[in-house]
């Protein structure tokens, strides 16, 4: 599998699946290369603690599922639902998952189209 042309990487939260996703070797070099390039890199729930885990979130801003906090190594964390961060993308859990998608939609396609799909789908 060649993640090296994706536009984004998206990881998923929950456990045990970040966890999982952590321990995979192929995503972890995926991440890894796309760090510092245009690749949009996006983790909401506790999935943001992978990219902690690898040191990506070095000077960066983040949030994630509350307790997970400590697992953001180098960030600065908040609380808000959605933070854009250079080029991560992180997010809270299910709960902020719309807003979440809106603002991968708006950062890969453009605002026009996450507002359009926003009105569409009746949120905010």
């Amino acid at each position: 599998m060649n993640l090296s042309d994706a536009d984004a990487l998206v990881l998923p939260g929950g456990m045990p699946g970040t966890l999982n996703l952590q321990a995979d070797e192929t995503l972890a070099g995926a991440l890894k290369k796309a760090a510092g390039t245009d690749t949009w890199i996006c983790a909401i729930c506790a999935a943001p603690r992978v990219l902690g885990h690898y040191g990506l979130l070095e000077g960066q801003t983040a949030t994630c599922y509350p307790g997970c906090e400590s697992y953001l190594t180098g960030a600065q964390t908040t609380e808000n639902p959605v933070e854009v961060s250079g080029q991560f993308i992180t997010s809270r859990g299910v709960g902020t998952a719309i807003p979440f998608a809106l603002k991968i939609l708006e950062k890969l396609e453009g605002a026009e189209c996450a507002q359009k799909i926003e009105k569409s789908i009746v949120f905010g």
